[in-house]
């Protein structure tokens, strides 16, 4: 099947550890201009001041007790910026170190001014977590609900009651790397289930929402066939089988980007970032 080019795309940087901090090249513009406007969109900067970007979000985390807490996260570190529960003011403007485990999720332990808080953070592809708090070391099996929000807010966005079923929304744009030539691909993320909006690349044409054949569930890694979705997985790794036959692993990280690793690995890795 013939190819669309790429030329005018720039180009990632190789596969790397560096990559899993997320300072991914900047080509949001100009993909957005390929996909909507057509023609390419330059990004390169007055002396290459700016040829990278730097992801971030803020995340609501309601704790079992009731007490809401406003992190920011940035790359592989998290900021407690803001929080009702008066035991965690010493750890407010803080930022603390985040450790992936076995691709599956995110660990903090945090320890400030004689308080101890550890967390344990899964992300969802629609952007939402789900995080276990508990001692240092041994977070509880709880699984309390954690929501994309503007800024330093401690409004909890969710009517009492709904959070069970909450599933939040997003778009995002895969960087598709092909040997023939790269794409892009505009995704949409609902919960766990994601749609293809739009491609560069044809082969994916029969698969865009468009078409009708709607969203694809992503199910959580090492429990490969589930048929309902199993929150006790507490997972940031998620796969995703399409009928065609493309399978993909994806990992879901605390800044809102991710990484698509093809099946078997060898065959790729996709960069995604929020859009």
């Amino acid at each position: 099947m013939q190819e669309a080019g790429f030329a005018c795309y720039p180009q990632l940087e190789p596969d790397s550890k560096s990559m899993m901090k997320t300072k991914l090249t900047l080509f949001v513009t100009a993909i957005a201009a390929a996909l909507f406007f057509g023609g390419c969109a330059s990004t390169e900067q007055s002396g290459s001041t700016e040829s990278k970007k730097s992801f971030s979000r803020n995340m609501l985390l309601k704790k079992s007790d009731g007490n809401l807490v406003n992190v920011e996260f940035k790359g592989m570190e998290m900021k407690v910026v803001a929080s009702t529960d008066p035991s965690l003011k010493a750890l407010l403007g803080k930022s603390f170190k985040v450790t992936l485990t076995d691709d599956r999720y995110f660990d903090v332990y945090v320890r400030a001014g004689g308080v101890k808080w550890t967390s344990r953070w899964s992300f969802w592809p629609g952007g939402e977590a789900r995080v276990a708090v508990g001692l240092p070391g041994l977070p509880t099996s709880g699984r309390d609900l954690a929501v994309p929000v503007q800024d330093k807010t401690l409004k909890w966005p969710i009517a009492k009651g709904d959070e069970a079923g909450y599933q939040s929304r997003r778009n995002l744009l895969m960087y598709y790397r092909r040997s023939k030539g790269n794409h892009i691909v505009s995704l949409e993320a609902v919960g766990h289930k994601i749609g293809f909006i739009r491609s560069t690349y044809d082969g994916f044409g029969d698969l865009l929402l468009s078409k009708t054949r709607g969203h694809y569930p992503l199910h959580p890694i090492h429990n490969a066939w589930n048929k309902s979705l199993d929150l006790s997985l507490n997972s940031s790794k998620w796969w995703v089988q399409i009928y065609r036959g493309w399978t993909s692993e994806w990992v879901f990280y605390p800044d809102g980007t991710a990484r698509a690793h093809e099946l078997p690995r060898s065959a790729g890795t996709h960069e995604v970032v929020p859009w």
